[in-house]
């Protein structure tokens, strides 16, 4: 069993290797960006230093969720099939107390309770321990579901516990989820198209960002200019392949969890019910955090543009390239991705709102909702953080 485990932590090294790497270069190159702005716009070295921790702190996080989601949905050939089992659950799942209701549901229900009872709190190591296999078996019966509701084409013979399942499996229209499981196949691949164009103009565009900062740091532009490549041009390879991750990961979460589709929804049916001043709350901040996010998106794009227009081409052979590339095309491929990553984290936020302004939970005050839902973030964010210790190459003690 050891050897097993050892084994299983060795073929683990590259992929906490590649989440490091491009974390922690990405990070960086945005710390060193975030430096070489706030030192132009004053010269002043705590407030750039601040500028740069700031910057490292905020967008790691972000690059480490999003790369670790990425490479999980390239990495894991079941991942889509074990995602839309997991919503078919959420949306289709019976009631147990019938009759005529599968073992699999009694049994993955009491997986649930067992989730529930040990989900945010301390607990004990030997707690820990049945926690973590509660969440081994939870995936296992997920993935199981998986193949029953997308059985492949040389299906052996069915047990009565499988065979249960596949009956009550054909009354809920699994024929409609073959169907999305197509459609979503689809998606996903141009999802990969549209992520690897991002990253390319991202690759591209971060040498005209890094030479114009280090054009402005007094220690780094005293560096002859025949010299920068050999550290420009690694970090904008960097720079790219990850912010390819983080749009395949965006993209893919707007398609998977339908987030355009539930945020209409949703505000449509709270207004079917009557209009009250949760629904006109929540309208006018969809419409505000929206238009943030199209602003937002606008003046990425022009920041695109003007620094493609302005700025010192690292290679001589980027001089040589039609002016539209780099001016008309790059701004428009960086903008749409920008887009589809501002709206999926502006619905993130909407959802926190609509949770903390929930009527279901009238008991409580607005705030006492809010700092419930501040709570949970904390509470994820904690989670979070074990794993950035224990990517952590050496103690800081």
């Amino acid at each position: 069993m050891k050897t097993n485990k050892k084994q299983f932590k060795f073929k683990r090294i590259p992929y906490y290797v590649s989440l490091l790497l491009l974390t922690c270069g990405a990070s960086l190159i945005l710390g060193f960006l975030s430096f070489g702005g706030a030192f132009a716009l004053a010269p002043i070295l705590p407030l750039a230093v601040g500028a740069f921790v700031l910057s490292v702190a905020y967008e790691g996080e972000i690059y480490l969720q999003n790369i670790k989601g990425a490479l999980a949905k390239l990495f894991k050939g079941d991942y889509l099939s074990h995602q839309l089992a997991k919503n078919f659950l959420l949306k289709h799942f019976p009631d147990t107390n019938m009759d005529n209701c599968p073992q699999f549901f009694k049994d993955y229900q009491e997986q649930l309770k067992l989730f529930a009872a040990l989900n945010h709190k301390k607990l004990s190591q030997e707690q820990k321990n049945h926690f973590s296999a509660v969440k081994r078996r939870l995936k296992d019966m997920e993935q199981w579901f998986a193949s029953q509701l997308y059985p492949s084409a040389a299906e052996e013979a069915l047990t009565s516990y499988a065979e249960s399942v596949h009956i009550w499996l054909k009354q809920q229209q699994q024929q409609q989820w073959a169907l999305r499981l197509q459609r979503h196949r689809v998606l996903y691949r141009l999802a990969g198209i549209m992520s690897v164009l991002s990253a390319l103009f991202m690759g591209l565009g971060s040498t005209y960002l890094i030479v114009e900062a280090c054009s402005v740091i007094p220690f780094v532009a005293v560096i002859p200019f025949a010299f920068w490549p050999l550290f420009i041009a690694p970090m904008a390879v960097i720079a790219g392949i990850a912010y390819g991750f983080l749009i395949y990961n965006t993209l893919t979460d707007l398609i998977s969890q339908q987030t355009l589709q539930k945020w209409y929804q949703n505000l449509r049916n709270d207004f079917r019910q009557g209009i009250t001043a949760r629904n006109i709350f929540l309208a006018t901040m969809s419409v505000v955090l929206a238009g943030l996010a199209i602003t937002l998106t606008i003046c990425t794009a022009g920041t695109w543009w003007t620094v493609a227009s302005n700025t010192r081409p690292l290679f001589t052979w980027m001089s040589k390239m039609p002016s539209f590339i780099m001016r008309i095309i790059n701004p428009i491929i960086t903008g749409l991705s920008a887009v589809f990553f501002n709206l999926q984290n502006t619905s993130e936020s909407l959802e926190m709102l609509a949770a903390a302004t929930n009527p279901q939970g009238a008991k409580l005050s607005f705030w006492q909702r809010l700092r419930h839902q501040l709570r949970v973030l904390l509470g994820h964010f904690q989670q979070q953080e074990k794993i950035l210790q224990q990517l952590k190459p050496l103690p800081l003690y």
